[in-house]
């Protein structure tokens, strides 16, 4: 019996960065398309099952990070971010919130490849399931992390985080401060130039 090839995802803004994924995964053995924007996405995901998206951070006009939650909240559809930001902090908040993995532009086709078949490898083990958006049950919260609203709070950091990126956090000793004062002495300036500074 033959089985059928896993069907990706690429939602990406750049048409040439759609064409160049999808011709690469199809080549690869998997069932590709791409669009361009949230909408498409939803559109495609309505008409047919999905085993893994690319999804890129920074789509014109539209916050991945927001798409990715609202995909989360409804299916456990792995979810690979792609972006050209590579800061340790938009990289943890992906990881926390939606994302099941994290690739930096510019990348490797071969790592590309790799980490889409981890990931799909990765959820086969937990679930013992093939992955699709199909719905999924309530996320059991993590005991470093309490989810509330759009607000996450990283326990043993101490920090309160926005699904924007934004942060603020309380010390015993002094009024509210945000995440990037209290980094600003471990990097001296912003590696990117959407970062919170």
């Amino acid at each position: 019996m033959e089985t059928s090839k896993p069907r990706l995802l690429v939602v990406d803004d750049e048409p040439d960065m759609v064409t160049f994924l999808v011709d690469l995964l199809r080549k690869s053995g998997f069932d590709a398309d791409g669009v361009h924007t949230g909408a498409a996405m939803h559109e495609a995901l309505a008409r047919s099952t999905c085993a893994l998206i690319l999804l890129d951070l920074r789509l014109k006009d539209e916050d991945g990070l927001t798409l990715a939650r609202e995909l989360r909240q409804r299916s456990a559809i792995p979810i690979i971010m792609l972006s050209g930001a590579s800061d340790e902090t938009d990289r943890v908040l992906l990881l926390e919130l939606a994302a099941d993995d994290f690739l930096v532009k510019p990348f490797s086709p071969r790592e590309l490849l790799a980490r889409v078949r981890a990931v799909l490898r990765r959820y086969a083990v937990e679930t013992g399931a093939p992955p699709s958006n199909v719905p999924r049950p309530p996320k059991a919260p993590s005991r470093d992390h309490a989810h509330f609203g759009p607000w996450v709070l990283d326990l043993a950091e101490r920090e309160l985080v926005h699904e924007d990126g934004s942060c603020a956090s309380r010390s015993a000793s002094g009024p509210a401060t945000s995440c990037s004062s209290r980094r600003a002495a471990s990097r001296p300036r912003c590696s990117t130039a959407r970062s919170t500074c």
